[in-house]
């Protein structure tokens, strides 16, 4: 996949442009071991230019370094995007300790329309006050909300520091 950073972003200074082709093109966050629970994935998406795009939000499962075909986890259909900054989120739970990769594809239904994405959090309820995660490029957040300790991960999309690498899907 193409990505090139877009000053026109949601919040802060830039978001980064995923381009479209014919093909599915994933953007995906380096590996994080995440304890069992419930997740919510989100992100901030648009269309980039005149042509409409669609996205899928996901995980890929990793064992052993690696990630099976079948280990790829789609969370919601292809969807449209919008001329304006929306608001997209889906919810998913692990059962155990599992290594992940986050993913936000631009879909091939886009017809080769690019996307614009912002803001990517994950948000973890019940969180135990004794787990530690270790990103080094990633800023996190906890927060007491409802009396529930809450983990939020923020990707950082800026190009200058890029963490995230892209698989193209075969």
């Amino acid at each position: 996949a193409t990505i090139a950073q877009s000053t026109d972003s949601d919040s802060g200074s830039y978001a980064v442009e995923v381009a479209g082709a014919t093909n599915n093109k994933r953007l995906a966050s380096k590996a994080y071991t995440l304890p069992a629970g419930t997740y919510t994935l989100s992100a901030f998406i648009k269309q980039s230019g005149d042509a409409v795009g669609a996205f899928r939000l996901g995980y890929a499962i990793i064992k052993d370094g690696a990630i099976a075909n079948s280990d790829y986890m789609y969370l919601n259909d292809p969807t449209y995007v919008t001329e304006e900054w929306e608001y997209y989120s889906v919810e998913f739970t692990l059962e155990e300790e599992t290594t992940v990769s986050l993913i936000v594809m631009n879909s091939k239904v886009g017809n080769g329309a690019s996307i614009l994405v912002d803001d990517v959090e994950l948000d973890i309820e019940d969180l135990d006050d004794s787990y530690e995660i270790n990103i080094e490029t990633s800023k996190i957040n906890v927060v007491q909300e409802d009396n529930k300790n809450k983990m939020q991960i923020i990707l950082i999309f800026f190009l200058t520091n890029l963490f995230l690498y892209v698989m193209i899907l075969l």
